[in-house]
């Protein structure tokens, strides 16, 4: 009855390992994505900032006109609350995009922290494999080893990131 057990847990285990190679090898080809992604939300940031700050601005010219022709506080202004709300949009599209920002920098921040744990040789096939989106013959090729052999230091590396 042990030994089952044990065969279990050991299957079982494989299965993780496996589950989370195939989790980083996703996370690697990712990466060119993730920083072209990054740098269109920071545009997007940057460009939702300006809108705001544009409204806030017609806002206040707004909201002082009408303190100007307008004597009384009762008075509420359609213009002004447009206005108000369009930027209370803008800024939650801002919220909503700077945590697609964080997401993304976190995921681009661990591909990194892994890559920069590989030695030059793996770091290289790595790079060519993933971030240049390289076919097999191509990376072998660009470290000067066969094919096979790469595929099978892919694997090792990818084994080794894992369990770190």
């Amino acid at each position: 009855m042990e030994r089952k057990d044990t065969t279990s847990t050991i299957i079982r285990s494989e299965h993780n390992i496996k589950t989370a190679v195939e989790q980083m090898r996703k996370e690697l080809f990712e990466y060119g994505f993730i920083c072209r992604t990054i740098k269109k939300l920071q545009a997007e940031v940057q460009d939702l900032g300006n809108l705001v700050k544009a409204e806030r601005d017609t806002s206040k010219a707004i909201v002082y006109w009408g303190s100007e022709t307008q004597k009384s506080n009762k008075i509420v202004d359609p213009t002004a609350d447009a206005v108000s709300n369009i930027i209370d949009k803008y800024e939650a599209q801002v919220v909503y995009v700077n945590q697609k920002l964080h997401d993304l920098y976190m995921k681009k921040n661990r591909v990194e922290e892994n890559i920069d744990m590989l030695d030059d040789l793996e770091r290289k096939l790595i790079e060519l494999r993933y971030f240049k989106k390289l076919r097999w013959y191509e990376v072998a090729r660009g470290v000067e080893y066969s094919e096979r052999h790469c595929r099978r230091m892919d694997n090792a590396i990818l084994n080794k990131l894992v369990q770190i």
